[in-house]
């Protein structure tokens, strides 16, 4: 029985931390490939600017936005509650440098992502990946 709570355990961590995740310098391609199971939808906003819709319902809605070149520059995570917040931040706070208690920095191979906590006009809490040059 112990086993089996700790492979319970194991596994939505793994998921949290798999799907948490933003695909900063990921192709269009690579995220529909990788979340195909989850029903992406490639979407345009109304400056005109490419972005992958993908829900995970019970969690998280996350949206790439694509430069020219279909590269994820841009990530928008928004969390389906409070508890699902509060897993974020846990999450970035022991995974990533803290700038502040709304602001990290990723540091990966490729460059620094930007991630902020931000709200919307209606109150809604959203975190927003970015590349410096965005």
């Amino acid at each position: 029985m112990k086993k089996l709570i700790a492979i319970i355990i194991l596994l939505s961590t793994t998921v949290l931390t798999a799907n948490s995740q933003a695909r900063m310098w990921s192709s269009a391609d690579d995220i529909m490939t990788e979340f195909k199971d989850q029903n992406p939808l490639r979407e345009t906003d109304d400056d005109g600017t490419e972005y992958i819709l993908i829900d995970f319902t019970n969690y998280a809605t996350f949206y790439y936005y694509l430069n020219e070149d279909d590269i994820c520059y841009r990530c928008f995570i928004m969390p389906d509650d409070s508890g699902d917040l509060h897993a974020f931040v846990e999450k970035y706070d022991k995974k990533y440098v803290i700038v502040s208690d709304t602001q990290w920095k990723f540091y990966s191979g490729i460059d620094v992502s930007y991630i902020r906590l931000r709200e919307t006009k209606t109150g809604q809490v959203y975190f927003e990946w970015y590349l410096p040059e965005h």
